[in-house]
């Protein structure tokens, strides 16, 4: 039996539109790894394989400002990490 868990969730707008692509980035935990996924068209990802231990994970996307979450990862369990960006004010230059 493992003890490793996975880090599961959703990365949304702040109006609540899944985003595709978005980055979800975990790095050097526990794991002593820097560990990068892409979401889904439906805004999921997955990332399995971690070690026990706290981890910062930041979602990003082109045109959204990035956040980040602290997770702990206990065991061979599911944890969640559901990501609302807010979108980025782009301001025209004259």
């Amino acid at each position: 039996m493992t003890n490793k868990g996975t880090i599961v969730g959703r990365v949304c707008s702040a109006k609540g539109n899944p985003i595709a692509e978005a980055t979800v980035f975990i790095a050097s935990g526990p794991s002593h790894a820097d560990i990068a996924s892409l979401t889904g068209d439906d805004g999921c990802f997955v990332i399995d394989g971690l070690k026990p231990g706290a981890y910062a994970v930041r979602a990003s996307a082109l045109n959204f400002e990035s956040e980040t979450q602290r997770v702990r990862v206990s065991g061979p369990e599911q944890c969640r990490a559901d990501f609302k960006l807010v979108q980025q004010v782009v301001e025209e230059m004259d």
